[in-house]
């Protein structure tokens, strides 16, 4: 690996500072491009970790103006996000009073459960879970509050979210809110179940309010498959993850994969879990690690995802791979035929998009759905697989 990749790693690692110190000097005795750093860390969206970390050592070799700048960043990520954090409280303020039920996760959330600091997480917005029965209702409530689609469409027949696969992607100005009424679907059903989500949900302190959350355990299995389906994308992915088994200690990683095998997940879990420990290294325990050892293809698999995660940051194909990655994932044959099945028939946001009809239409889309979904790979079924494009749609 690069220097500069040992280094971000050692960043987002779980060794302690004076580890971290010794290690760091060996690595900055090496010539290190901060600008490839720079931009390496933002694209894998752990820029906080390293900041903080780099920050804190205090080692000359990284130069005052260096730390400067760090700390710069660390300040203005954490305003951001308190910002965002503000606005989250705000909506769930609105639909309390609308007697709406909602769970919080990723977004600011996330950054509070699993480092317990607003300024540790790099997110662009905020995700809410409702019951389906309100989904039309909280739309509204967005609506009202100046949100529209995030593709900058303004008039919005809240049915369309109950109908299609999608949320709803709402935007105002800078500001992104995932409005969700189930997370598990059929095209993948690998998160744990929507109720199972509600009845063991947790509440905490957050930013002087209680907020309603994914239980720990729920939370892991929810995070492998999430990245696992988006190929692993970024290192962020990981640290998360390692990060909510340190700070969860009593988490039975025994038990979560017993309930991801139920679901069909299995390999995902074990993935993120090998991967937090050999990357990060997290605190996971043989019996965990002995399913990685046991599943003879997840090893080929975690240094495909560590291939294309430090790829050079310039490399405009590092992402090329993610689709094999989310496919390779899925250990059941059926698992991956439904997938492609289940996405060519199953209307989504895109196809409201990309072809706006009344309500009293909306089942054409069933017939738009799949000539959408093949003429899209039929014009081009190279590019298509190279860049994931019929998987966007």
């Amino acid at each position: 690996m690069r220097p500069e990749v040992k280094l971000i790693l050692l960043c987002c690692s779980a060794y302690d500072d004076a580890t971290c110190a010794s290690e760091a000097a060996n690595i900055s005795s090496h010539s290190l491009d901060w600008s490839w750093l720079e931009r390496f860390a933002l694209s894998q969206g752990v820029m906080p970790s390293v900041a903080r970390r780099i920050a804190a050592l205090g080692l000359p070799e990284f130069g005052a103006s260096k730390v400067r700048q760090l700390k710069i960043y660390l300040e203005a990520n954490q305003l951001r996000n308190r910002r965002l954090a503000g606005e989250l409280l705000k909506i769930l303020g609105s639909f309390a009073q609308n007697d709406i039920e909602a769970l919080v996760f990723k977004g600011p959330i996330l950054a509070a459960l699993a480092y317990g600091d607003l300024s540790m997480r790099a997110f662009t917005d905020l995700d809410i879970l409702v019951r389906r029965a309100d989904i039309d209702r909280a739309a509204l409530l967005l609506v009202s509050d100046g949100y529209g689609l995030a593709n900058g469409e303004a008039r919005i027949d809240p049915a369309i979210f109950s109908v299609f696969a999608s949320g709803f992607e709402a935007r105002r100005g800078d500001d992104y809110v995932d409005l969700h009424w189930r997370i598990r679907q059929r095209r993948f059903p690998f998160f744990p179940d929507d109720e199972s989500l509600w009845t063991h949900s947790i509440w905490i302190d957050f930013e002087g309010s209680r907020v309603r959350t994914f239980a720990p355990s729920d939370m892991v299995m929810f995070l492998c498959a999430h990245a696992s389906k988006h190929g692993w994308s970024s290192l962020s992915m990981i640290c998360d993850l390692a990060q909510v088994i340190r700070r969860n200690p009593a988490l039975d990683l025994d038990a979560i994969i017993a309930e991801a095998e139920r679901i069909g997940s299995r390999r995902m879990v074990v993935l993120g879990l090998y991967l937090a420990s050999q990357l990060l290294q997290a605190n996971v325990p043989e019996s965990a690690l002995r399913h990685a050892r046991a599943d003879r293809d997840l090893k080929a698999l975690a240094c495909r995802v560590i291939d294309q995660m430090f790829a050079d940051a310039d490399d405009k194909m590092a992402a090329s791979n993610q689709l094999a990655i989310a496919l390779a994932s899925m250990e059941r044959r059926r698992d991956r035929i439904r997938y492609w099945a289940y996405r060519a028939i199953t209307p989504t946001m895109g196809d409201w998009g990309f072809l706006p009809l009344p309500r009293m239409l909306y089942p054409a889309y069933v017939f738009i759905r799949p000539l959408r979904f093949v003429a899209t790979y039929l014009r081009s079924p190279r590019a298509v697989w190279r860049t994931g494009t019929l998987d966007k749609i």
